[in-house]
């Protein structure tokens, strides 16, 4: 299809709308910018009549092998999905074709979320595409039906469980939750190296994210170094 964003990286130092800064680091958005323009995405939106619309968009030639789109909505206090819907299907090369409709307050009633706008502040829906072999096709994408600052999101309580080295300058990092966590933060600080995955929503208890180092560093000292953050942490909690 095409996409376009503005911009890659800085010249100068200067807070800017770079996604990679003067000294080569990586900001959230370089992160996302992998997932927004993978060749694969599955997608949705909800329209001005209140309908949920999901897409899946292939920028490859040839045609998609049969695949599975999951759509399931979650409170904010739990891991276990309240509804789960699976779409099997194909699609052609170089296409975007709708694959879902459905009335969002007939999926937050039909998910047990409640009703009104407490419905939409409870519950949010998490969109997945994999093959017939269970593999991973697509980024996993989200919808919120409110605004986030309006949502009931819980504390997760981050942290980091463990660190442990891989190959060289390559270490495991092991991020736990109590509650699912809106776009979780690694930072690595005065050691310099990138994540495998970055600012992401965790819907499960743990998860493990791969950091680069780009200079030889110890287990000990990058574990003094890292910290975690989420949405929670920047909400009015008083």
């Amino acid at each position: 299809m095409g996409a376009l964003y503005w911009q890659l990286n800085d010249v100068w130092v200067a807070p800017s709308w770079g996604s990679i800064d003067y000294t080569g680091r990586w900001k959230l958005l370089q992160y996302h910018v992998k997932e927004f323009l993978a060749p694969v995405i599955i997608t949705g939106y909800i329209d001005t009549d209140k309908q949920l619309k999901v897409y899946v968009v292939s920028d490859l030639t040839p045609e998609l092998p049969t695949f599975v789109a999951s759509i399931c909505v979650y409170r904010w206090n739990s891991f276990t999905p309240v509804s789960k819907s699976n779409i099997m299907m194909d699609i052609d090369g170089g296409s975007s074709k709708l694959i879902h409709t459905i009335k969002i307050n007939v999926l937050m009633r039909m998910s047990d979320c409640g009703t009104g706008a407490d419905a939409f502040r409870n519950c949010f829906i998490h969109l997945s595409m994999i093959d017939q072999s269970g593999k991973q096709m697509a980024p996993n994408n989200y919808v919120f039906p409110t605004k986030i600052r309006k949502s009931s999101l819980q504390n997760p309580k981050l942290k980091i469980s463990s660190v442990k080295k891989g190959a060289d300058k390559v270490f495991n990092i092991e991020v736990t939750s109590e509650n699912i966590a809106l776009f979780v933060t690694l930072d690595s600080h005065k050691i310099r190296g990138t994540f495998s995955d970055n600012g992401f929503v965790l819907v499960e208890k743990n998860k493990t994210v791969i950091f680069f180092s780009e200079n030889d560093t110890t287990t000990e000292e990058l574990l003094k170094e890292l910290t975690v953050v989420s949405v929670f942490d920047y909400t009015d909690q008083s």
